[in-house]
């Protein structure tokens, strides 16, 4: 029995912290407790988290220029007449977004759900042998997630658009850009990198060089440029894109995945996992 004085005693440990250091005295190792991917999406800050470049101030702003169809934010999709509370409605629907908190943020669950939607729609595509698009503006990001799901698509027997290049294209105000297709994903490069852009109307130039699709999954300003252009849209889609969830709304066939579009490649893998486990995720058999 110790004669320190109470004041000196080191403090009393809550249950589990006891037993976990009986655990680790015995030579037990305690396993880490495994995150499923919705716990993922919100760590690795794609979903479900506070947004990491927009505040309730700045998408403010930006929906008050959605409405004033500046051609930055509008990127040439026609909604006709549109008031700032139909901005914030579609913000509440596609995103789950509200100005509720001074920072942004994402719905985690609406993403999972309508990531089961577009993968549900890609399959259907690919599964009567239609004609897909896959393009990218964020391949930081992004490329590897559309990398997978157009190896899924084939294997369920869609047509991957495609062409080898296509050179001396504008993007982003500049003339000496290039696209090319990275396996079948299309994406823009200055000849040295592979290079994101905002660029909506760099999407005739991919339109042109592979044909008329049944399907486009993409994101960032090709997303506004295949909807605009008259085509079917899967698009991960972050707040930048809230005119496309304004189209969504009026009925334009566009599926928007929400998440935050400018994290590391890897942050999206869990995106992959829910992919797999859905029931669209093994390919029929042939």
């Amino acid at each position: 029995m110790t004669r320190r004085p109470a004041s000196r005693r080191p403090p009393r440990l809550p249950d589990r912290e006891r037993e976990l250091g009986r655990r680790a005295d015995a030579g037990t190792a305690v396993p880490p407790r495994e995150q499923g991917p919705r716990e993922l999406l919100k760590r690795n800050r794609v979903s479900g988290c506070a947004h990491p470049r927009f505040g309730r101030d700045e998408v403010r702003s930006r929906a008050r220029r959605v409405v004033a169809d500046d051609p930055n934010y509008a990127h040439g999709i026609d909604v006709g007449d549109i008031e700032i509370d139909d901005v914030y409605a579609a913000l509440a629907r596609n995103w789950g977004c509200t100005l509720d908190d001074p920072r942004a943020r994402l719905d985690v669950d609406r993403t999972i759900v309508q990531l089961d939607r577009a993968t549900a729609r890609i399959a259907d595509v690919a599964g009567s042998g239609g004609r897909v698009i896959f393009a990218t503006c964020r391949p930081a990001s992004l490329l590897p997630l559309h990398l997978a799901l157009a190896r899924d698509a084939a294997a369920r027997g869609a047509r991957i658009l495609r062409e080898r290049e296509v050179g001396a294209v504008r993007a982003a105000g500049r003339p000496d850009r290039s696209v090319w297709w990275l396996e079948g994903i299309a994406v823009v490069t200055d000849g040295a990198s592979v290079l994101a852009h905002d660029d909506s109307a760099l999407w005739p130039e991919i339109d042109f060089a592979t044909g008329r699709a049944e399907l486009v999954v993409t994101d960032g300003a090709l997303a506004a440029g295949a909807l605009a252009a008259g085509f079917e849209v899967v698009s991960f889609a972050d707040l930048d894109l809230m005119v496309l969830g304004v189209a969504a709304d009026r009925g334009r066939p566009v599926t928007i995945v929400p998440l935050v579009g400018s994290r590391p490649a890897w942050c999206y893998e869990p995106l992959l996992t829910l992919a797999s486990q859905g029931a669209h995720s093994t390919p029929p058999a042939r």
